[in-house]
């Protein structure tokens, strides 16, 4: 993650705690139906690459110098800036290529990343859920979810914003669907919800609520997602 088809030149980029996973299962399916040229980041310094011949191989130590995660291309968050990182290195003309992301409403984000850091031990088991909204950016092992409004994490590196087609995860499958077909992508036979991967079986200790004060934090960290997916924050939301 991030999936690059080169041949149609189309990038889905990975919002963290967006449906990534599912997400990748959809390109796995794509490129099980119809083979084609492709470029998929593997995390740990790792590419997954099918070449023109349709070959696949996978390569290792791809970086040589460590770089912040934003322009890291082997990590499967990686903003649109990583991804232009890459197409300088791999020698591939940017121009034409169209981006699809995954939002989702922010509070419910917040609080499938905390539980996901806690079940498995990303994070301390007492840090509380007020301190995870305001500095999950700096708080060791957690996913750094206030990294990527959705208005940064589609940035370019000449700084435009390159917001093609957005999804909103509670429309997912209708969302993805209308996508696929306007790229040109076959969806018959796509599954939509082939990977199912949540915590949200995990007990959390106490009720989530969010204050005030993190309300107005929200507000403005996320309100480019909130105004694109005609998200409103609930004062009274109780988990």
């Amino acid at each position: 993650m991030p999936d690059i088809f080169v041949e149609q030149k189309v990038v889905f980029m990975h919002n963290p705690k967006c449906g990534s996973r599912n997400l990748r299962a959809i390109s796995k399916q794509i490129r099980q139906q119809n083979p084609c040229q492709y470029i998929g980041a593997l995390n740990d310094n790792q590419l997954l690459v099918v070449d023109r011949r349709k070959r696949e191989r996978i390569l290792k130590n791809v970086l040589e110098k460590p770089v912040s995660k934003e322009l890291d291309y082997t990590w499967e968050h990686c903003s649109v800036k990583g991804i232009y990182k890459l197409f300088e290195r791999v020698k591939i003309d940017p121009e034409g290529f169209r981006f699809v992301y995954v939002i989702r409403h922010p509070q419910d984000r917040l609080v499938s990343g905390y539980r996901y850091d806690l079940k498995r031990n990303h994070i301390a088991q007492d840090t509380t859920f007020s301190e995870y909204i305001f500095h999950n950016d700096t708080i060791p092992g957690a996913m750094p979810l206030n990294t990527h409004p959705i208005e940064r994490f589609s940035e370019g590196l000449d700084g435009n914003q390159y917001l093609d087609h957005v999804v909103r995860l509670e429309d997912f499958e209708q969302g993805m669907r209308g996508v696929l077909t306007t790229l040109g992508f076959d969806t018959e036979g796509i599954h939509f919800d082939a990977w199912r991967h949540s915590s949200a079986d995990f007990q959390l200790p106490i009720s989530l609520q969010y204050s005030e004060k993190e309300l107005n934090f929200m507000s403005t960290l996320w309100a480019e997602d909130m105004r694109i997916g005609e998200y409103e924050l609930k004062s009274d939301y109780v988990l």
